[in-house]
């Protein structure tokens, strides 16, 4: 099969109807709406599920058992391979339906939770969906290669909608003298019906490139396990690694976004309409985080903006807990500290998760970024339990701290070991 023309390349739209692509952009930036609520509304509310179920425990021994229930959760993103492998076998578009739809299945288990081993399990299950990355890979697949990340920006944009309703409802539902936790999960739930939109759409350009390439009567089939080896041959292996390397480390930093409204509600310089602001302040920053991440990607390249956000994160929790202890500052130092945390974290998952998809080629792009994603889980995993240890000896502030400083050990591996991937063209074998 003769590669797409240059015509053909900047064209990309070409062939589909403006009401398709804007159909396109609307499902895709409903399900990033339902991913980004799903990935933040949970933590969110650990506090109030930590009181039903924990009460009878001191608060030490209550703060390190969630962080090992939050440990013990986020191993379900190792499961999130099995989606994105089979995606690389059968296409992206069925894959987004299960995503979605399992978003929102999680969250009506999470609603109707009774004891902590069933929240447990449900966001379990929630972490196996909201890991799978589906949406960028569909969406980059689709773009020219001029303009993906300024595509993936527009869609993230959108997707805002869901970070900025989680301290709308919170606020709604959770209050000094109120806790209904459970109706932020039931919001999480209209990802069941709208999930069925996914089903008009077609089935990525690159993807279909790659079933003809795979039609050819000279193409030679894979072994079944081929692609999980893939990755790591020597044309991928030193970035791909690299990459990996990265998510590890922002991996770790997940225990400030998963505990960190636990932090800050337990504190006696915060109440709950304190909490409330400061989770609002999270959500409008993640909304100027996501509204310019793609664009600066683009424009300056995604390797700088890696290390301008790794080094701001030890300094956002910094500003958090040295200002946390001073009555008269802890207000607007946590809402200038977790908002440059909410900036920078997401910020640099985001890129490095278009690093991934960008250094592999088509035909294991599902497959590698759920490998990105498993590292990312063992971060996560590792960082909750590492946490609900150091709490007992540092303190929850200052081991967030001691994570967030490990990120600076990323800014030399991906200056030294990843190519500059902005304005490339994805690869398909």
């Amino acid at each position: 099969m003769e590669p797409p023309s240059q015509d053909e390349k900047k064209t990309r739209w070409k062939g589909k109807s403006a009401f398709y692509v804007l159909y396109m952009f609307l499902f895709l930036s409903l399900m990033d709406v339902f991913d980004s609520y799903s990935t933040l509304y949970i933590p969110t509310i650990i506090s109030q599920v930590q009181n039903e179920f924990l009460s009878g425990m001191n608060q030490t021994t209550a703060d390190s058992t969630m962080a090992l229930v939050l440990s013990i959760a986020s191993l379900g993103i190792f499961f999130s391979i099995i989606n994105q492998y089979l995606s690389d076998l059968f296409g992206r578009k069925i894959f987004l339906f299960i995503s979605m739809f399992g978003m929102g299945i999680a969250s009506l288990i999470i609603a109707l939770s009774t004891s902590l081993t069933q929240f447990t399990l449900a966001f379990f299950v929630m972490y196996v969906f909201f890991s799978t990355d589906m949406f960028m890979i569909y969406i980059s697949e689709e773009s020219p290669k001029e303009r993906r990340g300024m595509n993936i920006n527009i869609i993230l944009i959108f997707g805002c909608l869901g970070s900025i309703a989680v301290p709308i409802l919170r606020t709604i539902f959770i209050t000094d003298t109120t806790s209904d936790w459970r109706n932020m999960a039931y919001f999480a739930t209209l990802a069941i019906p709208l999930s069925f939109m996914a089903f008009g759409l077609k089935e990525t350009t690159k993807f279909k490139e790659l079933k003809i390439l795979r039609a050819a009567p000279d193409y030679v089939k894979p072994s079944p396990f081929a692609n999980l080896k893939k990755p790591f041959e020597s044309k991928f292996r030193k970035e791909y690694i690299s990459v990996l390397l990265v998510s590890f480390l922002l991996g770790l930093n997940g225990a400030f976004v998963q505990l960190g409204e636990l932090f800050l509600s337990n504190h006696e310089n915060m109440t709950q309409g304190r909490v409330n602001i400061i989770i609002t302040m999270m959500g409008g920053a993640a909304v100027i985080g996501f509204a310019f991440t793609g664009y600066l990607a683009d424009k300056f390249g995604r390797k700088r903006l890696c290390y301008v956000y790794s080094a701001l994160m030890p300094l956002s929790i910094l500003i958090i807990i040295l200002g946390i202890e001073n009555p008269n500052f802890a207000m607007i130092s946590c809402c200038i500290g977790a908002s440059l945390a909410s900036i920078t974290y997401y910020g640099l998952g985001i890129l490095n998760r278009i690093l991934c998809m960008e250094i592999l080629p088509t035909d294991i792009r599902g497959t590698g970024t759920s490998i990105r994603s498993v590292i990312t889980a063992l971060g996560i995993t590792f960082g909750l339990l590492l946490n609900s240890w150091l709490n007992t000896l540092i303190g929850l502030g200052n081991a967030f701290l001691l994570m967030s400083l490990l990120l600076i050990a990323g800014i030399p591996i991906i200056h030294y070991l990843v190519r500059e991937t902005k304005g490339i063209e994805l690869e398909l074998v």
